[in-house]
C-alpha cells in the first residue's frame, strides 16, 4: 500500500509542473520568492541558475543549450517555497533583423538602404552581401 501512495504522490507532483518553453540561445527569467536550492534532471540541454534578484525575491534563469525536455525543482531547502518546472528547449528561432542598422551601429559608417547588398561608404573596404 505504501508504494501505491508514493507513486500517486509523484504522479500528482508531475502534473503540477509549470511548463517553460525556451529556444536555444534564449533566456527566460522567473521570480521564485524565497526559494533556495536548484536541482535539474538534465543539465546538458539548459544552463540554469538561481540568484538573488531583490531583497525579497530570488530569480530563476534558464538558457536553452540544445533541444530537449527536462525538469527542474527550484526550492530544495526544507520549509521554503518549492516549484517544479518542465522545461522544453526548442530549436533556435530565426530572427529577422535589419542588417543596415547593425552595420551602421557597429562600424559607425553610412550605409545606403539597398535591400540585396549594402556597400558601406566611409569605411575600410567593408561590404555585406545579403541572401
Amino acid at each position: 500500500m505504501f508504494c501505491i501512495v508514493a507513486t500517486s504522490a509523484r504522479a500528482a507532483e508531475a502534473d503540477d509542473a509549470m511548463r517553460i518553453d525556451v529556444a536555444v540561445g534564449e533566456t527566460v527569467e522567473l521570480e521564485v520568492g524565497f526559494a533556495i536550492g536548484l536541482l535539474c534532471d538534465d543539465v546538458t540541454i539548459i544552463h540554469a541558475e538561481l540568484r538573488a534578484s531583490t531583497p525579497a525575491s530570488n530569480l530563476f534563469r534558464v538558457t536553452g543549450v540544445k533541444p530537449g525536455t527536462t525538469r527542474c525543482r527550484v526550492g530544495t531547502a526544507p520549509f521554503r517555497p518549492t516549484y517544479v518546472f518542465e522545461i522544453h528547449v526548442v530549436a533556435p528561432r530565426h530572427r529577422r533583423w535589419d542588417a543596415t542598422l547593425v552595420v551602421r551601429r557597429s562600424l559607425g559608417c553610412r550605409a545606403p538602404q539597398a535591400a540585396s547588398a549594402i556597400h558601406l561608404q566611409g569605411c575600410k573596404s567593408a561590404s555585406l552581401q545579403l541572401p
